[in-house]
């Protein structure tokens, strides 16, 4: 199955960076790309613990992509409730609560317009 990158609301700040410095933004963004060429750990676990960090930072959109990211790689709602419920000794129950709701929505698409993930 391959895998789309969500839309993501484009940022001041890089526009800011391109104006500010354009050799810095595209180094910047050259780094960024080479994250995703790491070979481990598997780019489903990556998701999930991209999805984790995203709660706890608290980023909405963060939980957004990667819910939807992890899901079209085959990730079950418990997969990415469970790896969401794992931040609660560190981040709280409150950005659980409000992240839940996003999870859930973005799970939800993924899985009307793929169907969902056949257990392993």
């Amino acid at each position: 199955m391959s895998v789309r990158e969500p839309e993501l609301p484009t940022h001041l700040w890089k526009s800011e960076m391109d104006v500010f410095s354009p050799d810095l933004s595209r180094a910047f963004t050259s780094w960024l790309s080479a994250i995703e060429s790491i070979p481990a750990p598997a780019l489903l676990t990556a998701k999930l613990i991209r999805l984790a960090l995203s709660v706890v930072a608290p980023s909405p959109a963060g939980v957004r992509r990667n819910t939807i990211l992890a899901a079209e790689l085959g990730a079950t709602w418990d997969d990415i409730f469970g790896t969401m419920v794992l931040t609660v000794p560190s981040g709280g129950l409150g950005p659980l609560a409000w992240a839940v709701e996003i999870a859930k929505q973005a799970y939800d698409e993924v899985v009307s317009s793929h169907g969902p993930a056949m257990p392993e």
